[in-house]
C-alpha cells in the first residue's frame, strides 16, 4: 500500500489522512527535514562568512572544505562523502521512503 494517497489528502487539507500514516514513517520524514534544514543553514553561514559563492567549476561544499580542510585527505574524505550522498539520492524512491522506516 503506498502512501502518497494518505500524503496528497493531508497536502489538500485532509488532517485526518495523518492518522493513516505509521509514526516512525512520520518521525523520519520529519528528523530528515530537520537534518536538510540545519544543513542548508549551516551551510549558508558558512560560507557567508568565509565569502564563498558558487562557480561554474566548483561547488560550495568544496570551496568550504578546501578553506577549511585543505587539501589532504579530510578534503578527499569531505568529497567521498559528497558522492555517496548524491548516489544514494539518485537511487532512493521518496515516495516509498517512509514505508522503509
Amino acid at each position: 500500500m503506498s502512501l502518497y494517497p494518505q500524503i496528497k489528502q493531508f497536502l489538500l487539507g485532509n488532517a485526518t489522512a495523518l492518522a493513516v500514516l505509521s509514526s516512525d514513517a512520520l518521525s523520519s520524514v520529519l528528523y530528515l527535514g530537520g537534518i536538510l534544514g540545519l544543513m542548508f543553514v549551516g551551510i549558508a553561514y558558512v560560507s557567508n562568512i568565509y565569502h564563498v559563492v558558487w562557480e561554474h567549476w566548483q561547488t560550495v561544499v568544496s570551496q568550504l572544505g578546501r578553506l577549511i580542510l585543505g587539501i589532504g585527505p579530510f578534503y578527499l574524505f569531505v568529497q567521498f562523502v559528497m558522492l555517496l550522498i548524491l548516489l544514494l539520492a539518485a537511487n532512493t524512491s521518496y515516495i516509498d521512503f517512509p514505508r522503509l522506516c
